[in-house]
Protein backbone atom coordinates (compact mmCIF):
# COMPACT_ATOMS: atom_id res chain seq x y z
CA UNK A 1 0.00 0.00 0.00
CA UNK A 2 1.50 3.36 -1.02
CA UNK A 3 1.07 6.88 0.25
CA UNK A 4 -1.07 7.78 -2.74
CA UNK A 5 -3.58 5.00 -2.01
CA UNK A 6 -3.92 5.95 1.67
CA UNK A 7 -3.66 9.74 1.76
CA UNK A 8 -6.11 10.26 -1.09
CA UNK A 9 -8.10 13.44 -1.54
CA UNK A 10 -11.23 11.47 -0.67
CA UNK A 11 -9.80 10.04 2.55
CA UNK A 12 -8.38 13.36 3.69
CA UNK A 13 -11.62 15.09 2.75
CA UNK A 14 -13.45 12.80 5.18
CA UNK A 15 -10.97 13.76 7.89
CA UNK A 16 -11.80 17.41 7.32
CA UNK A 17 -15.53 16.76 7.31
CA UNK A 18 -15.37 15.02 10.68
CA UNK A 19 -12.82 17.21 12.45
CA UNK A 20 -13.80 20.79 13.31
CA UNK A 21 -10.37 21.09 14.98
CA UNK A 22 -8.60 20.40 11.68
CA UNK A 23 -10.90 22.81 9.86
CA UNK A 24 -10.20 25.64 12.33
CA UNK A 25 -6.46 25.13 12.48
CA UNK A 26 -5.99 24.82 8.74
CA UNK A 27 -8.05 27.94 8.16
CA UNK A 28 -5.84 29.82 10.63
CA UNK A 29 -2.80 28.51 8.73
CA UNK A 30 -4.14 29.97 5.49
CA UNK A 31 -5.48 26.76 3.97
CA UNK A 32 -9.00 28.10 3.65
CA UNK A 33 -10.23 26.08 0.68
CA UNK A 34 -10.83 22.31 0.68
CA UNK A 35 -8.10 21.83 -1.89
CA UNK A 36 -5.52 23.73 0.12
CA UNK A 37 -6.60 22.08 3.37
CA UNK A 38 -6.29 18.58 1.88
CA UNK A 39 -2.86 19.38 0.44
CA UNK A 40 -1.68 20.75 3.79
CA UNK A 41 -2.97 17.73 5.69
CA UNK A 42 -1.13 15.42 3.30
CA UNK A 43 2.06 17.45 3.73
CA UNK A 44 1.83 17.31 7.53
CA UNK A 45 1.04 13.59 7.55
CA UNK A 46 4.23 12.93 5.54
CA UNK A 47 6.42 15.40 7.44
CA UNK A 48 9.59 14.10 9.11
CA UNK A 49 8.80 14.15 12.82
CA UNK A 50 11.53 11.81 14.00
CA UNK A 51 13.17 12.70 17.29
CA UNK A 52 16.23 13.95 15.38
CA UNK A 53 14.02 16.25 13.33
CA UNK A 54 12.39 17.53 16.51
CA UNK A 55 15.76 18.28 18.08
CA UNK A 56 16.92 20.06 14.93
CA UNK A 57 13.83 22.27 15.00
CA UNK A 58 14.66 23.66 18.45
CA UNK A 59 18.42 23.27 18.95
CA UNK A 60 19.32 26.78 17.77
CA UNK A 61 16.64 28.62 19.77
CA UNK A 62 18.01 30.44 22.80
CA UNK A 63 15.19 32.77 23.85
CA UNK A 64 12.31 31.47 26.00
CA UNK A 65 9.57 33.32 24.09
CA UNK A 66 10.86 32.14 20.72
CA UNK A 67 11.04 28.56 21.97
CA UNK A 68 7.51 28.72 23.37
CA UNK A 69 6.13 29.81 19.99
CA UNK A 70 8.17 27.22 18.09
CA UNK A 71 7.02 24.40 20.36
CA UNK A 72 3.37 25.39 20.09
CA UNK A 73 3.55 25.68 16.32
CA UNK A 74 5.31 22.33 16.04
CA UNK A 75 2.72 20.67 18.27
CA UNK A 76 -0.16 22.02 16.19
CA UNK A 77 1.42 20.66 13.00
CA UNK A 78 2.28 17.37 14.70
CA UNK A 79 -1.31 16.87 15.90
CA UNK A 80 -2.75 17.66 12.48
CA UNK A 81 -0.37 15.21 10.84
CA UNK A 82 -1.21 12.52 13.40
CA UNK A 83 -4.96 12.99 12.91
CA UNK A 84 -4.62 12.72 9.14
CA UNK A 85 -2.27 9.75 9.34
CA UNK A 86 -4.21 7.85 12.00
CA UNK A 87 -7.64 8.40 10.45
CA UNK A 88 -6.49 7.19 7.03
CA UNK A 89 -4.38 4.26 8.25
CA UNK A 90 -1.10 5.89 7.20
CA UNK A 91 0.23 5.44 10.75
CA UNK A 92 -0.75 3.10 13.58
CA UNK A 93 -1.35 3.52 17.31
CA UNK A 94 2.25 2.74 18.23
CA UNK A 95 3.49 5.48 15.92
CA UNK A 96 1.06 7.95 17.47
CA UNK A 97 2.25 7.35 21.04
CA UNK A 98 5.89 7.20 19.95
CA UNK A 99 5.67 10.61 18.30
CA UNK A 100 3.83 12.22 21.19
CA UNK A 101 6.20 10.73 23.77
CA UNK A 102 9.26 11.81 21.79
CA UNK A 103 7.84 15.31 21.47
CA UNK A 104 7.22 15.50 25.22
CA UNK A 105 10.83 14.49 25.94
CA UNK A 106 12.22 17.04 23.50
CA UNK A 107 9.86 19.82 24.59
CA UNK A 108 10.68 19.39 28.28
CA UNK A 109 14.42 19.09 27.64
CA UNK A 110 14.72 22.25 25.58
CA UNK A 111 12.35 24.25 27.77
CA UNK A 112 14.34 23.37 30.90
CA UNK A 113 17.62 24.18 29.14
CA UNK A 114 16.57 27.59 27.82
CA UNK A 115 15.01 28.75 31.10
CA UNK A 116 17.89 27.39 33.19
CA UNK A 117 20.35 29.43 31.14
CA UNK A 118 18.19 32.54 31.51
CA UNK A 119 18.17 32.11 35.29
CA UNK A 120 21.91 31.37 35.40
CA UNK A 121 22.59 34.76 33.82
CA UNK A 122 20.92 36.37 36.84
CA UNK A 123 21.86 34.06 39.71
CA UNK A 124 24.77 31.89 38.60
CA UNK A 125 25.07 28.12 38.28
CA UNK A 126 23.74 25.78 41.02
CA UNK A 127 26.55 23.88 42.71
CA UNK A 128 26.93 21.48 45.60
CA UNK A 129 28.77 22.57 48.71
CA UNK A 130 31.88 20.87 47.31
CA UNK A 131 31.64 22.84 44.06
CA UNK A 132 30.09 20.22 41.76
CA UNK A 133 27.72 21.65 39.15
CA UNK A 134 24.12 20.50 39.69
CA UNK A 135 21.41 19.90 37.12
CA UNK A 136 17.66 19.42 37.09
CA UNK A 137 16.33 15.90 36.55
CA UNK A 138 12.78 15.81 35.21
CA UNK A 139 11.05 12.48 35.84
CA UNK A 140 8.04 11.60 33.72
CA UNK A 141 5.36 9.58 35.50
CA UNK A 142 2.28 7.77 34.23
CA UNK A 143 1.84 7.72 30.46
CA UNK A 144 4.79 10.06 30.07
CA UNK A 145 7.13 7.71 31.90
CA UNK A 146 5.69 4.72 30.05
CA UNK A 147 6.06 6.46 26.66
CA UNK A 148 2.34 6.02 26.01
CA UNK A 149 1.22 9.60 25.48
CA UNK A 150 -1.67 10.21 23.10
CA UNK A 151 -2.74 13.49 21.53
CA UNK A 152 -4.83 14.52 24.56
CA UNK A 153 -2.55 13.30 27.37
CA UNK A 154 -1.14 15.60 30.01
CA UNK A 155 2.35 14.97 31.38
CA UNK A 156 2.94 14.09 35.04
CA UNK A 157 6.33 15.45 36.10
CA UNK A 158 8.60 15.41 39.13
CA UNK A 159 11.50 17.90 39.38
CA UNK A 160 14.62 16.70 41.23
CA UNK A 161 18.18 17.95 41.67
CA UNK A 162 21.20 16.23 43.14
CA UNK A 163 22.47 18.19 46.14
CA UNK A 164 21.72 21.30 48.14
CA UNK A 165 24.10 24.23 47.88
CA UNK A 166 24.18 27.67 46.31
CA UNK A 167 24.55 29.20 42.89
CA UNK A 168 27.94 30.57 41.93
CA UNK A 169 29.36 32.91 39.36
CA UNK A 170 31.18 31.12 36.52
CA UNK A 171 33.21 32.10 33.47
CA UNK A 172 30.12 31.58 31.32
CA UNK A 173 27.92 33.62 33.67
CA UNK A 174 30.18 36.29 35.21
CA UNK A 175 27.66 39.08 35.82
CA UNK A 176 25.21 37.58 38.29
CA UNK A 177 23.01 39.89 40.36
CA UNK A 178 23.13 37.73 43.48
CA UNK A 179 23.47 34.11 44.46
CA UNK A 180 20.61 31.99 45.78
CA UNK A 181 20.18 28.49 47.17
CA UNK A 182 19.86 25.58 44.78
CA UNK A 183 16.37 25.01 46.18
CA UNK A 184 15.29 28.52 45.25
CA UNK A 185 16.96 28.31 41.84
CA UNK A 186 15.13 25.11 40.91
CA UNK A 187 11.84 26.30 42.32
CA UNK A 188 12.15 29.39 40.16
CA UNK A 189 13.07 27.20 37.19
CA UNK A 190 10.08 24.90 37.74
CA UNK A 191 7.72 27.88 37.94
CA UNK A 192 9.01 29.03 34.56
CA UNK A 193 9.00 25.64 32.86
CA UNK A 194 5.45 24.66 33.85
CA UNK A 195 3.64 27.65 32.28
CA UNK A 196 6.04 27.62 29.32
CA UNK A 197 4.62 24.20 28.47
CA UNK A 198 1.14 24.42 29.97
CA UNK A 199 -0.27 27.87 29.23
CA UNK A 200 -2.25 28.36 25.99
CA UNK A 201 -0.76 31.09 23.82
CA UNK A 202 -0.90 31.70 20.08
CA UNK A 203 -1.20 28.25 18.43
CA UNK A 204 -2.22 26.68 21.76
CA UNK A 205 -0.26 24.92 24.49
CA UNK A 206 2.56 22.36 24.37
CA UNK A 207 1.41 19.92 27.07
CA UNK A 208 -0.79 20.25 30.11
CA UNK A 209 1.48 19.69 33.11
CA UNK A 210 0.37 17.87 36.26
CA UNK A 211 2.66 18.07 39.30
CA UNK A 212 0.43 16.24 41.79
CA UNK A 213 2.40 12.99 41.64
CA UNK A 214 5.47 14.57 43.26
CA UNK A 215 6.36 13.50 46.83
CA UNK A 216 3.61 14.69 49.21
CA UNK A 217 1.56 15.90 46.26
CA UNK A 218 0.49 19.53 46.22
CA UNK A 219 1.78 19.95 49.77
CA UNK A 220 5.34 19.03 48.76
CA UNK A 221 8.03 21.31 47.32
CA UNK A 222 7.83 21.80 43.58
CA UNK A 223 11.49 20.73 43.26
CA UNK A 224 13.47 18.60 45.68
CA UNK A 225 16.94 17.18 46.20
Amino acid sequence: MTTSTILTDEALGRVLENSPFCQRQLQIMGAGTPELAIAKLRELAQKDVSIDAMKAAFSSITEPDALALALRTFRRDLILGIIAGDATGWIDYHTVVRRMSDFADVAVTYTVDVHAKALAKRFGVPMSRSGIVQDLLVVGMGKSGGEELNVSSDIDLIFLYGEDGETRQTAEYPNVRRTISNQEFYERLARRVIPALNDPEGPGFVFRVDMRLRPNGEAGPIAGS
